[in-house]
């Protein structure tokens, strides 16, 4: 892969792309389908941001750089409950859908932001 960096906002927008998809299916098949593809988009994204954190950081300091991660990660167990909270006002439907389009929101500043040095390159090489 080129540029993880670029890969794990994309996991990010697949998953979110498949949580709206569920929750607006209207059958449950759908629903399955949707719910897979979030499942792949969040697997893309934890594989290429743990196989960056393992080439990035210094064999001393991996397993601190793994624990600050792991930490994050699951501290976003957090906004779960809170939307379990969401879900009771205002249905499981909107709630997932607003979820999955934060998702695809996070998704396309984060390549926004990975993209930026790309630019700022490709303008220093034009002639």
């Amino acid at each position: 892969m080129r540029r993880p960096s670029a890969a794990a906002p994309a996991g990010i927008g697949v998953a979110g792309a498949g949580i709206v998809a569920a929750a607006v299916a209207s059958v449950l098949p759908t629903a399955v389908l949707g719910y897979g593809v979030g499942g792949i988009g969040f697997g893309l994204q934890a594989t290429v941001v743990r196989t960056m954190i393992q080439r990035r950081a210094d064999g001393p300091l991996r397993g601190r750089v793994f624990g600050i991660w792991v930490a994050t990660d699951m501290s976003t167990q957090l906004a779960g409950y809170l939307a379990g909270g969401a879900a009771m006002l205002v249905g499981a439907r909107a709630t997932l859908t607003i979820a999955g389009a934060g998702l695809c929101s996070v998704s396309c500043a984060a390549a926004a932001l990975t993209a930026r040095p790309v630019f700022r390159r490709l303008q220093h090489e034009q002639p």
